[in-house]
């Protein structure tokens, strides 16, 4: 609030500006939430008050992701719905993919010839990137794949590319994931809208504990316009199943062709 507090007052017009943000989202350590945000204002409002008033308004519609990648991006906010319950009442919705595009999730084995395949199609292109969970994860990945384009979650966080190939994710922490998925089931996923819903136990802390992982794996799916592809060693990962992530043999299905210097 005191960072918010600052900048809105270095405006040239007070009152005119636009707050956005995901709690979905928050893969730095950090307070945000809602709540905090629009104290702010009612402690503040002489000085703060937007020009337009205080309204808040949801973004109901996903402009950037293709509809596969969209319902998997859905999917996992249910996970995390019915494990932790609601966040609060502004993140407490699914999105609508405005795009056309079905795009596809996929899931592809950690095989030697799948990865040199999928290396050799990807590495000259300006389409595809590599993400991973943390920096350190960076090093394995860098075996398989001769891209530049290899980001950490931390990194990737606000940009966006045609295909995202998700190397290891789930598989660098089994245990993590394993956690978020602890009893949910397919028939809780089989809900077209989010219920507000607090955990009943207030002292519970799990949703802070593993909140990094499940946004994370947030983040790193809807950096993806059209595809996103899976590269895990689990393939049997409990995640995968309630993400219903369609799987394939190899990379025979991954299109891909050089990009030019302008483009790159």
């Amino acid at each position: 609030n005191v960072e918010l507090s600052l900048v809105l007052r270095t405006l040239a017009r007070s009152g005119q500006f636009l707050l956005c943000g995901d709690s979905n989202q928050i893969v730095h350590p950090n307070f945000f939430a809602w709540s905090a945000v629009k104290s702010l204002f009612w402690r503040d409002a002489g000085a703060l008050t937007p020009a337009s008033g205080s309204d808040l308004s949801v973004l109901e519609v996903n402009y950037r992701n293709s509809r596969a990648v969209t319902a998997v991006a859905n999917a996992l906010l249910k996970v995390k719905h019915v494990r932790f319950g609601s966040i609060d009442r502004e993140s407490n919705h699914l999105v609508r993919a405005a795009a056309e595009e079905e795009g596809a999730v996929t899931t592809l084995p950690d095989d030697p010839k799948v990865l040199a395949e999928l290396d050799q199609k990807t590495r000259a292109s300006a389409q595809f990137a590599v993400v991973v969970l943390r920096d350190e994860h960076k090093a394995e990945a860098r075996r398989v794949f001769r891209t530049p384009l290899l980001f950490s979650i931390h990194k990737a966080k606000g940009l966006e590319y045609e295909n995202v190939i998700l190397f290891q994710i789930a598989s660098s922490e089994r245990a993590a994931y394993r956690e978020i998925c602890e009893g949910v089931t397919e028939a809780d996923l089989a809900v077209d809208e989010l219920r507000y819903r607090r955990p009943r136990d207030k002292d519970d802390k799990s949703l802070e504990v593993y909140k990094f992982y499940v946004n994370a794996l947030y983040v790193a799916l809807t950096r993806a316009v059209k595809n996103v592809y899976l590269i895990e060693r689990d393939l049997e990962h409990p995640l995968l199943g309630l993400l219903d992530v369609r799987p394939a043999r190899d990379a025979s299905a991954v299109s891909a062709k050089a990009s030019s210097v302008e483009e790159w």
